[in-house]
């Protein structure tokens, strides 16, 4: 939320974020978010709004960003399908406290991140007639299914189809994503753009490690392999532990380096011990936002090698980030990885732990073959930066305004207003529903 947001008001638009009070509670406290209650004028009943995050304070942007929690998440919604019943309800509470707010001020366009049942999206466009672009980061009906054993089939397949194919426009991260928005929910291709996952290029902008850290840390002299993420069943730790222990045996000098905190880090943390990797491997845990690119510092090569899936729907941001401070990657060949890594590591069949452990190998024998991994990362995001994704946005939102113009003329004389874009001096209120499946996220 943090970069997409930034760039949003960077750009000059003015944004408005909304969701449930829970989990925009939580992701808050993790984001630096100030917890005041403010009483702003023509407050609808039972709502309220916190105010915006220090750090764009203090890069003078508070000024276009607000921040409203409309509803309180409950802590549990219940079986199936009363989870799905309530998930949706709540959707439309939220819906109608964001309609009383932007009534008096109607946005440009309203993104919301996709969650499975939540019908805001599909409300709000009703009630405000202004064009609504769903953001999808992933086929939610199948990742319930593989990570959360959430089955109910007839109402998860009709909420996923009703909800992508009455949106104005889909947004998908990946190539893999829009295929199967099209192929298998049935959005006309022609409805859904790739805009892919951003990266701040300033914040991981190349840079050398800090000696105090390294030292800290107990990685002094090793060839430091890493680990980035969220510690989650899809991120292939098991894997990741046996590839390190494969190349170790041949370098010794190879160090792990594990940043992040999940449900997988008992069982990683035991696999290494496991594997005799105890002294060889650190654990971080989770660091704040503000500290990731000084322990990508660390790292001489970034491993993330993903189990099988299909689709593999992912635009890892760890590997956006990696590349472009000059850290190699070493990752599976699925979905958009191969076009994202390039000449900037390695590539190889998820299943050949082997070929994973050979790479990292290589490149703690041979610096010239790091160093020309190193030196490719950052021209394989050069185009990717949070900017270029928001004009990826704005422009579709400006094109949904325009065609929504000229359909709702009741006149046969309205083709002049097609050739006017929308007026650039009004500013883009972005509203976002998240009040289920994640706290507030962009990505």
């Amino acid at each position: 939320m943090e970069a997409l947001t930034r760039a949003f008001l960077a750009r000059g638009h003015r944004v408005t974020l909304f969701g449930a009070r829970g989990d925009v509670r939580r992701a808050s406290t993790r984001r630096g978010f100030e917890h005041d209650e403010q009483q702003p004028a023509l407050k609808p009943p039972g709502s309220s709004m916190r105010r915006t995050p220090a750090r764009f304070t203090e890069t003078g942007l508070s000024s276009r960003l607000r921040v409203h929690h409309v509803v309180d998440r409950p802590a549990s919604y219940g079986r199936i399908p009363g989870r799905a019943v309530a998930e949706a309800r709540l959707s439309l509470r939220v819906a109608a406290r964001v309609a009383a707010w932007l009534r008096f001020d109607p946005p440009d366009f309203l993104l919301e991140r996709h969650d499975l049942f939540s019908m805001a999206g599909l409300a709000l466009r009703r009630r405000l007639k202004v064009p609504w672009v769903l953001e999808v980061n992933a086929p939610l009906r199948l990742e319930r299914a593989w990570f959360e054993g959430y089955h109910a089939r007839v109402w998860d397949l009709l909420a996923e189809r009703l909800v992508l194919r009455t949106a104005d426009h889909v947004l998908a991260v990946s190539g893999p994503l829009k295929a199967y928005l099209s192929d298998t929910a049935g959005v006309p291709p022609g409805r859904v753009t790739v805009t892919g996952n951003g990266v701040d290029l300033e914040r991981f902008a190349r840079s050398e490690s800090d000696p105090g850290l390294v030292r800290q840390l107990g990685l002094s002299g090793g060839f430091v392999v890493g680990f980035l993420g969220s510690l989650k069943p899809w991120h292939g730790v098991d894997a990741w532990v046996d590839v390190v222990a494969s190349a170790s045996r041949v370098r010794p000098d190879i160090r792990g380096l594990v940043v992040g905190d999940g449900p997988e880090r008992d069982r990683m943390y035991r696999r290494v011990q496991e594997a005799g990797l105890g002294r060889a491997v650190r654990f971080v845990g989770f660091v704040a936002p503000d500290r990731v690119p000084d322990y990508l510092a660390v790292m001489d090569v970034l491993l993330a090698p993903y189990p099988r899936i299909e689709p593999f729907y992912f635009a890892p941001l760890k590997v956006l980030e990696a590349l472009a401070m000059g850290v190699p990657v070493v990752t599976s060949s699925q979905g958009d990885l191969p076009f994202l890594v390039g000449q900037a590591g390695r590539v190889l069949p998820w299943h050949d732990r082997r070929g994973m452990a050979t790479a990292l190998v290589e490149a703690a024998g041979r610096p010239e073959v790091l160093q020309q991994w190193s030196s490719a990362g950052p021209g394989q995001v050069a185009g990717r930066s949070w900017g270029a994704v928001v004009d990826r946005i704005v422009e579709v939102g400006a094109e949904l305004r325009r065609v929504l113009a000229c359909t709702s003329r009741t006149t046969s004389r309205g083709h002049g207003a097609c050739s006017r874009p929308p007026n650039p001096d009004r500013p883009a209120t972005v509203p976002v529903d998240t009040s289920n499946h994640s706290p507030v996220s962009f990505h």
